[in-house]
């Protein structure tokens, strides 16, 4: 049996440390602009392990030989490929919480679900970047569900109206 290469691992380890921690901020605190910092830090500290996969010949620490990472019977590959989709990914991510802070706050918006579900959709990217089977992407493809179902209902009602089935014309 092959040991775990957890450098190979480590960004969707801390994507999904993230996702949970950014879920506890939400559940915890009033100030819903924790969570988007929490994700912001988690997105860039998932960045790091990327940078340093990428350039790991060129690092003392680093114990791979530059050839390309296979975990899990060959459905886990960490390659230049996936490397540079997962930076994309993240990148995109981190620019679309960036982003989105100021809007949210401008009205009533469901800030800590949007931030907890645009980090989960960017660790289902990033586990799709380095799936080679049919399986993995589907396991990939779960945590990315939840943000189409954030589009059919995203404001708070307002205290002074009434629910739309009720409300006269």
């Amino acid at each position: 049996m092959n040991p775990i290469d957890y450098h190979a691992l480590l960004p969707e380890i801390i994507l999904a440390i993230t996702v949970i921690a950014t879920l506890a901020v939400d559940l915890i605190t009033r100030r819903k602009s924790l969570a988007a910092i929490t994700a912001m830090i988690g997105l860039f500290a998932a960045f790091v392990p990327v940078l340093t996969l990428a350039f790991c010949t060129s690092l003392e620490f680093c114990t791979s030989s530059g050839a390309d990472r296979v975990l899990f019977g060959g459905s886990f590959v960490v390659d230049g490929y996936a490397l540079v989709f997962k930076g994309v990914f993240l990148f995109a991510g981190f620019i679309v919480l960036l982003l989105s802070i100021g809007y949210l706050e401008s009205d009533r918006y469901y800030e800590g679900e949007y931030y907890f579900l645009i980090v989960s959709a960017v660790l289902g990217a990033v586990v799709m970047a380095s799936s080679r089977d049919f399986i993995s992407m589907i396991v990939g493809s779960f945590s990315q569900a939840g943000e189409r179902a954030i589009r059919s209902r995203t404001r708070l009602p307002s205290s002074s109206s009434s629910p739309g089935c009720l409300r006269s014309h």
